[in-house]
């Protein structure tokens, strides 16, 4: 699993596939939503959703606050994809602790 930071994937995507041509023929991608679970107002999630469905990707949610670490592990895996949309990084960031995905991601990045 490689790793792309941007701040918008809608606006990126093109770039995403064109520096790593292999992941598009993956076709599914684990999406990770949680950031922003403490916005009321959270538009550039449907548009980061929208993005992939524009590709042709299957989207595979995975709510970090009900999936179990090895499930999360497993769905990780087997996807290749991992996305995660933006919202609060410190309320992400003890989630991914809390829950031991910060371990999973890093094992396989």
């Amino acid at each position: 699993m490689k790793l792309f930071l941007a701040s918008a994937f809608d606006k990126t995507a093109a770039l995403f596939f064109e520096r790593s041509p292999e992941t598009a023929q993956q076709g599914r991608v684990l999406f990770v939503a949680n950031a922003a679970d403490t916005n009321e107002d959270k538009p550039w999630i449907e548009r980061d959703r929208q993005a992939f469905l524009k590709l042709g990707f299957e989207i595979v949610e995975a709510d970090l606050r009900k999936l179990p670490a090895q499930e999360f592990a497993r769905l990780a895996e087997e996807t290749g994809l991992l996305h995660v949309c933006g919202g609060s990084v410190l309320y992400l960031n003890s989630l991914l602790k809390r829950t031991g995905a910060d371990a999973i991601i890093k094992r396989l990045i």
